[in-house]
């Protein structure tokens, strides 16, 4: 099974919260099979942002998609997300991008993710886990949309540490 999350952070400590954000979902049962490097990126939406670090990881978990998303919004709130400006800056982004080839669309979940094959910063990290994957309505390649995306300037997208070099122990 092939479950792969986006991540993301523009407040306080940005790698910090992100380590710290896949070690509480090894705590509620989603372990981290993969993670890929980390990315600084600017903002999209609301120019006036501060600048994001993002990353992707592969996981493994019993949770159904649903679950997940709980667990997910569950760990957010925990390291300080507010919901209540919904383009607004975040201390913790989580992001359910693919489950296994599951297609879903309801009001709360999308599976495959609906953005995700327009924003090069989720698409790179997970290109980074796995250069093959497919969206699972179409069949097309992630990696034709990356290619396709790659050169948006408002999409600036850099590498700031490769995956194992992003995290530091929790003190």
């Amino acid at each position: 099974m092939a479950i792969f999350l986006g991540l993301g952070s523009n407040l306080g400590d940005r790698a910090e919260t992100l380590h710290r954000a896949l070690a509480l979902l090894e705590e509620q049962g989603v372990t981290t099979e993969a993670r890929s490097s980390l990315y600084e990126t600017a903002p999209v939406g609301i120019p006036s942002q501060r600048p994001f670090l993002n990353a992707a990881a592969s996981v493994c978990t019993a949770q159904s998609p649903t679950a997940l998303l709980h667990t997910l919004r569950a760990v957010e709130a925990q390291l300080g997300r507010r919901r209540d400006h919904p383009e607004g800056d975040r201390t913790c982004d989580l992001d359910l991008l693919l489950y296994d080839d599951r297609v879903l669309a309801a009001e709360a979940l999308t599976v495959p993710h609906l953005r995700l094959r327009e924003r090069r910063f989720v698409l790179l990290p997970l290109l980074e886990l796995d250069p093959a994957l497919c969206d699972p309505i179409t069949g097309a390649r992630y990696a034709d949309d990356a290619a396709r995306v790659a050169d948006d300037p408002a999409q600036r997208c850099v590498a700031v540490a490769g995956p194992d070099g992003w995290s530091r122990p929790a003190v």
